[in-house]
């Protein structure tokens, strides 16, 4: 037997009340055997999220009142179940800047979700030229994989790579700079780029 619901509970960190329960709730698993995974927080927008394994989609919930907000949200490619490193194969991995929930995997797409609404802000590697991680026969997954590196300055930094890659390696990996608000492409150069367990390629 398999739990109908995940249970999230908030405990207060503040001066006074520490380690008080703020609230509880049950979260409702979708049916067809579908695995819940605890995602990040954005602190600004007072959100956290949660994502589905199977689905590859999430959920927008209060910080405050533990409610859901939106979702499920999210039509991504089905090599998007294969996030990045670090995260075991569970399920897509999300970071949090500037109000947007941003994605990323081996599906070869980025994903910018309003942290509030849930709405797509945009989405980069589905498109044509400025737009596109398309690569054709080189690979053996359609797009380049592409990963979220790091996000600052209002610039989104993605590079492709592959977990266990073959000799010789994929041609025409690339690092990218994106802009945060509108996904627009700023840069790309050459490079297998890779970083923690990727690195050792």
């Amino acid at each position: 037997n398999t739990a109908a619901y995940g249970t999230v509970w908030a405990i207060s960190l503040k001066d006074g009340s520490k380690g008080s329960l703020l609230w509880t709730k049950d979260i409702q698993v979708p049916s067809g055997n579908i695995t819940l995974q605890l995602g990040t927080v954005d602190p600004l927008t007072r959100m956290f999220f949660v994502s589905t394994k199977e689905t590859r989609q999430w959920y927008g919930y209060d910080l405050d009142s533990g409610n859901l907000k939106w979702g499920p949200v999210g039509d991504t490619r089905g090599f998007n179940y294969y996030p990045t490193i670090g995260s075991g194969g569970v399920a897509q991995i999300g970071y949090v800047a500037y109000g947007k929930l941003f994605v990323g995997g081996y599906g070869g797409e980025i994903f910018a979700y309003d942290t509030t609404t849930g709405n797509v802000v945009w989405s980069y590697g589905g498109g044509g030229e400025g737009n596109s991680t398309n690569s054709g026969t080189e690979t053996s997954w359609g797009q380049y994989p592409t990963f979220i590196a790091s996000i600052c300055d209002d610039k989104v930094y993605v590079y492709s790579n592959e977990h266990s890659p073959n000799t010789p390696l994929y041609r025409d990996e690339k690092i990218r700079c994106l802009n945060a608000t509108t996904g627009e492409e700023l840069w790309i150069m050459d490079s297998w780029a890779a970083v923690g367990g990727f690195a050792d390629y």
